[in-house]
């Protein structure tokens, strides 16, 4: 019987006689429970493959939501858009910001870079200096307006004394010319007269 105790199996195999031989009157029975044990219901099949789609589409999204944030290529070759920036003048660089760097964002009215404003200065001391030479041109001839407005009246003063003289002339010449017809007339009647003392 010792041994009988000694060795515990799921499946015992008779070990000697006496296992084999005991009656069932020494074996306890199991207890009965006042609650019957509920039986678990086998899980379906269209269940385990739902859950095995759910947990792959999970697996593969987490999988591109990680890898899209890396560039992979065998050919080396990427599109991409480039807006080229460049400036209305031309020149020598001064300065250039060391905050901005090749592909970054900027907003409108950074400054990137400072040109040298010398040759710019000197194109704007030049347009001064026109400017300047332009004015007193206009106030010359600004001074010259009255001068030239009295020497016009004066010619056309003299113009019209000129016209009135040339009126006066013809007039006196037209009174000559009667005068001279007048003349004539009178010869005219002096000749037919001597003409008839003549003819008498």
């Amino acid at each position: 019987m010792p041994n009988a105790i000694d060795t515990v199996q799921d499946h015992p195999q008779p070990s000697s006689i006496l296992e084999v031989e005991v009656p069932q009157l020494f074996k306890a029975p199991a207890p009965k429970s006042p609650f019957r044990r509920p039986k678990r219901k086998p899980v379906p099949h269209w269940a385990l493959a739902g859950l095995a789609v759910m947990l792959a589409t999970i697996t593969a999204s987490s999988w591109w939501l990680h890898a899209r944030r890396f560039e992979s290529t065998d050919d080396a070759q990427i599109d991409g858009h480039i807006n080229v920036v460049s400036s209305r003048i031309s020149g020598t660089v001064l300065y250039v910001n060391p905050r901005i760097e090749n592909n970054q964002y900027v907003e409108a009215g950074a400054l990137l870079l400072e040109l040298d404003p010398s040759d710019y200065q000197a194109a704007l001391e030049h347009a001064r200096a026109d400017l300047a030479t332009r004015e007193a041109t206009a106030r010359s001839a600004g001074v010259n307006v009255p001068i030239t407005n009295a020497s016009a009246f004066s010619q056309l003063r003299l113009a019209e004394a000129a016209h009135e003289e040339a009126i006066a002339a013809v007039d006196s010449e037209e009174a000559n010319l009667a005068a001279a017809q007048h003349k004539v007339q009178q010869d005219e009647a002096v000749y037919s007269r001597a003409e008839r003392d003549r003819v008498r």
